[in-house]
């Protein structure tokens, strides 16, 4: 029978379509019923959002840029971290020179000695510390010397007069505050007034960098750093791995799922199949409890064998073809992938504000868990859909 009679008669409710499930990027998928819902088998790899706007890749290969969120200070920018951070003991500023992103001439451009408390004309191919900031704007909340919105102190506060300010922070150092160990950070930005800069969540220590910065952008070559700050959506595959792909999907974090893009997308013969979502905490519960409790779910939906489960993968029956795998994860505070063919673990779409819930299975276990965890942690993600 041909796929378009296939189709005809689909319309008429008499057959379903046999065209394949496919996502944004053009992947297979194939399900599996289990009580009153419809599971994807293959756990999600798409790059793509719904709404077809990419999702950045946190690899160990590509810079990752960040314009958006840092700037390097100017020199009146500098001017007021000396004079209201670093008189006052904030920010673990060291006596040393600091680069701004103002231009004395080709050759030349304006640096800041902390230790004489002036502006001094430094060499462009000169070695000098680069502090990143960011602003943000809100009501008045933070004043001068405190820890602000996005984790850095507050040098400058500007009052737009419509009940909102503008908040100018320096990223807060990292000694005392978060161990770091990444060197490899290139940044190259301009500001030449204060009020440039938008919203930045990252924790940057100042680094030593080769040269002055001079073009209009900033690049962070850590992945670490990159994957654990990420609050805008982000994929990866285990150890960066495209190879992985296939067996085990993608890895995502939190924001990725809760994403106004949103992530969850299918269609057949280039329609879209409505209904399908991103799993909640309840609808693990569901899938718990029709497989007869927490303590045994687990090996009814693992796959069986040992290409995907390292031994002993206690007690799998897959008995629904729901052929869950342990695609492992990537830890959401140092960026490392680990337990892959030990855990498999799902991303849910629900938190508590805080932490956010996953579903895990474990090679040596019958059971299943609902637990919670870090946003940042990359996940597999499964969809589901009700059908009665």
């Amino acid at each position: 029978m041909s796929d378009s009679l296939l189709n005809i008669l689909d319309n008429f409710g008499v057959v379903e379509s046999t065209a394949p499930l496919l996502d944004k990027d053009g992947n297979i998928y194939t399900t599996v019923i289990i009580g009153s819902q419809e599971w994807i088998v293959e756990n999600l790899c798409t790059t793509h959002y719904a709404d077809g706007t990419p999702i950045p890749n946190l690899d160990d290969e590509t810079p990752v840029l960040i314009a958006e969120h840092g700037f390097l200070p100017s020199i009146g920018e500098l001017q007021l971290i000396y004079t209201n951070l670093y008189l006052e003991g904030k920010g673990s500023l060291s006596e040393d020179i600091y680069w701004s992103s103002t231009e004395n001439s080709g050759s030349q451009a304006i640096a800041y000695d902390f230790s004489l408390g002036t502006s001094v004309n430094k060499d462009k191919n000169e070695s000098e510390l680069c502090p990143v900031c960011f602003s943000y704007i809100t009501t008045g909340v933070y004043g001068i010397g405190e820890i602000g919105l996005g984790g850095g102190y507050v040098f400058y506060v500007n009052d737009n007069l419509d009940g909102t300010y503008t908040y100018f922070e320096l990223l807060k150092d990292a000694l005392g505050y978060q161990q770091w160990n990444y060197t490899d950070i290139t940044l190259i930005g301009t500001s030449a007034d204060v009020g440039e800069g938008v919203n930045n969540t990252y924790n940057i220590i100042s680094f030593d960098i080769d040269e002055h910065p001079a073009a209009a952008s900033c690049y962070i070559h850590s992945l670490s750093l990159v994957w654990e700050n990420d609050i805008y959506g982000a994929y990866c595959y285990y150890d960066n791995d495209s190879g992985n792909k296939d067996p085990y999907g993608a890895l995502y974090n939190w924001h990725t799922v809760d994403n106004a893009h949103g992530l969850c997308y299918f269609e057949r013969d280039g329609v879209e199949e409505e209904g399908w979502r991103i799993p909640d905490d309840d609808d693990f519960l569901y899938i718990q409890s029709y497989l007869g409790g927490e303590a045994i779910a687990g090996a009814k939906l693992k796959e069986t064998g040992f290409d995907h489960w390292d031994s002993p993968n206690t007690g799998a029956t897959d008995e629904y073809g729901f052929k869950g795998r342990g695609g492992g994860w990537r830890n959401g505070e140092t960026g490392e992938f680990m337990t892959l063919k030990i855990d498999g673990i799902f991303r849910a779409s629900t938190d508590n504000g805080i932490l956010a819930y996953e579903f895990d299975l474990q090679n040596d276990e019958l059971y299943s868990q609902i637990v919670l965890s870090l946003k940042g942690n990359g996940l597999s993600v499964r969809c589901v859909r009700d059908v009665v």
